[in-house]
């Protein structure tokens, strides 16, 4: 009988234990702010596909002042320097929502469509055929 009850009361301890739920949502919410390390830059009708490295050029946006820091560390020649878009500085951003599409103004330029997910932003200049995608990584 001990040895039923026993059985029983581990039954059921582990039932409880598996079915618990864990109801802390660490992911973190998909955000703009913070640093952007360039990491590649494809498009255009020369069909450009240059890489970056991890730091050559960093953008950090910073949405409660609705600026742009560029770090650029490039050498100012060369393509790579060309497409990776922005010198460096700090730039005035601006981005306008259209139902579930926004875009990226930079310095009242507009510079692209966002695709933003949690550790990857593209930015789409979305001009047919001739168009640049930077993508940036956390």
């Amino acid at each position: 009988m001990k040895i039923g009850k026993l059985s029983l009361l581990m039954v059921l301890s582990l039932v409880f234990l598996t079915s618990c739920n864990n109801d802390d949502d660490s992911t973190q919410p998909e955000t703009l702010n913070g640093i952007w390390n360039l990491s590649k830059v494809w498009g255009g009708l020369q069909g450009i596909n240059i890489d970056y490295n991890q730091g050559e050029v960093k953008w950090d946006f910073n949405l409660n002042n609705n600026t742009l820091t560029v770090e650029n560390n490039l050498v100012t020649t060369g393509p790579e320097y060309i497409y990776a878009g922005l010198e460096s500085g700090t730039y005035d951003i601006e981005i306008i929502q259209s139902g579930e599409t926004e875009t990226l103004y930079i310095d009242n330029n507009e510079r692209g469509v966002l695709i933003l997910t949690e550790n990857n932003l593209k930015i789409d200049d979305g001009l047919a055929a001739d168009g640049f995608i930077r993508e940036l990584k956390r």
